[in-house]
């Protein structure tokens, strides 16, 4: 949920906020795929269900090219702005 929220909001080059903040960056970024992230997290927290969450983050992933595969390159601006942290996740600069 978080990491594809923080991919929504930086698509739409919007503030992600943290907290009770996020919920109203998410609807206000993109209010039907923020939407879908929430009703998603909502379906795992009170169902256990998480077809709805994986269908939204699907959602979240084919509006910025789709997810990334094993052995994926990006030759880009945004690969050449990005750097790798200790954690092995990628940090775009957003410009």
């Amino acid at each position: 949920m978080r990491e594809a929220s923080h991919l929504l909001t930086a698509h739409h080059r919007a503030w992600t906020g943290i907290g009770k903040w996020l919920p109203r960056r998410l609807l206000a970024a993109d209010a039907a795929r923020g939407g879908a992230l929430l009703d998603g997290h909502r379906a795992v927290a009170e169902t256990a269900d998480p077809g709805p969450l994986a269908a939204a983050v699907h959602q979240v992933l084919d509006l910025v090219g789709g997810p990334l595969r094993e052995g994926t390159r990006s030759t880009g601006p945004a690969a050449r702005e990005s750097e790798v942290d200790h954690t092995g996740r990628v940090r775009l600069d957003l410009k």
